[in-house]
């Protein structure tokens, strides 16, 4: 086909369209209507058991936050500890007891309205400057909290009764995964006819708490006039590791010289400052260099460290310059802890750090005790003038 008989074609097209026009469908138009009028879709019933489950969930969810399992509290410290069981966290302190009353009701009406005027800032401050000289209390209300401080120092006296019990007596409370332990095989704590009961009470520090479910990792040393390591590196926790560290307490660990816990911190945390949680010092015996030394010397080397955690024991040292330099040792971080045990002296175990800080926890609970005894007094007393 040629090029003019394109164009002649596309002429008539053109022709055709021009003279027969497309119809136009005609627009509708939409009806608008209030969409906030109309009925919503009714929602779906939630399932029952859904809610049931979600309930459960978040219940064990709680109870996991607070840490109120009995086999965690087995590995809590006592600060761990009463940070779930403290006065505080039971809502038994002053504060709490004073909360629970209520301002007379004729006293209440006219503070309310003054609130309720906008006048609450200068109500507040005329309550601060004067306090009310007495409140109303709910009898139901103050009988729950007598029974609840009764049961709270049911609960330290047990708590300290159960920390006095078998290797806990004698060590205190390991708390860690990765734990070293630093032994005092010096000729005067393995000296004079110790040695036996030193070894068998390490015997059971090991079968009741080193071979705990949770323990990862073990290193071991012992210091004398040097220091001795057990393994190059700290040890996978297993049967073959306990048993190889007790016939090396049974067999092996002799008396070895001077106290020189200096070399013994030293090479500990050379070997596991980076890689234990929790060392444990076991010091029977007098230390060779003088205590502001090795204090000044260790608080340089954990500057700046979170971990390892440092646990302080005085083996019946039966020495007050031993216990106040382990203490003073616990004392430059706040998680470190002391445990004092003596044949001689049984009251010196109440000095250790996780006994004394429940010991002062069931002396608040007495004074709040004689508080509430003398709150009753008061009432009876106003009663009888009635």
């Amino acid at each position: 086909m040629t090029s003019d008989e394109q164009v002649m074609g596309l002429q008539l097209f053109l022709n055709k369209t021009e003279n027969h026009p497309r119809p136009k469908r005609p627009k509708t138009k939409k009806v608008w209507t209030n969409i906030t009028n109309l009925q919503s879709p009714r929602k779906p019933e939630k399932d029952a058991f859904v809610a049931t489950k979600h309930q459960h969930y978040h219940t064990l969810s709680a109870v996991r936050l607070q840490d109120l399992r009995a086999e965690d509290a087995s590995r809590q410290t006592s600060d761990e500890w009463l940070n779930n069981h403290g006065l505080v966290a039971l809502h038994l302190t002053t504060r709490d007891l004073v909360a629970m009353g209520n301002i007379q009701s004729n006293d209440e009406t006219i503070n309310a309205d003054r609130i309720r005027r906008g006048d609450g800032g200068s109500v507040q401050h005329e309550l601060r400057r004067k306090p009310p000289e007495s409140l109303e209390y709910d009898l139901d209300a103050v009988t729950d909290f007598e029974c609840k401080l009764h049961a709270a120092i049911t609960d330290y006296t047990l708590r300290i009764k159960w920390l006095l019990q078998s290797s806990r007596r004698v060590f205190g409370m390991i708390k860690g995964e990765n734990v070293g332990l630093l032994l005092d095989a010096s000729n005067t704590n393995m000296g004079y006819g110790r040695d036996q009961s030193y070894r068998n009470n390490l015997i059971k520090l090991i079968d009741e708490q080193l071979s705990a479910p949770h323990m990862k990792t073990l290193f071991v040393a012992t210091y004398g006039t040097r220091t001795s390591i057990l393994w190059p590196v700290p040890m996978t926790v297993n049967g073959r590791v306990l048993d190889e560290l007790k016939t090396f307490i049974q067999k092996e660990m002799q008396p070895s010289g001077s106290s020189n816990l200096l070399d013994g911190i030293k090479t500990l945390l050379r070997q596991g400052r980076r890689m234990l949680d929790c060392i444990v010092i076991v010091c029977g015996s007098c230390p060779d260099q003088a205590g502001p030394h090795i204090i000044s010397y260790t608080e340089q080397l954990l500057a700046g460290y979170e971990t390892p955690r440092l646990h302080l024991v005085d083996y019946d040292s039966r020495n007050l310059t031993v216990s106040r330099f382990l203490a003073q040792l616990a004392n430059i971080h706040g998680t470190n802890s002391f445990h004092c045990y003596s044949t001689g002296n049984e009251a010196t175990i109440y000095t250790s750090d996780d006994i004394a800080k429940i010991l002062k926890e069931i002396s608040i609970a007495q004074v709040m005790f004689e508080i509430y005894i003398q709150m009753n007094k008061n009432v009876l007393t106003c009663q009888k003038l009635n």
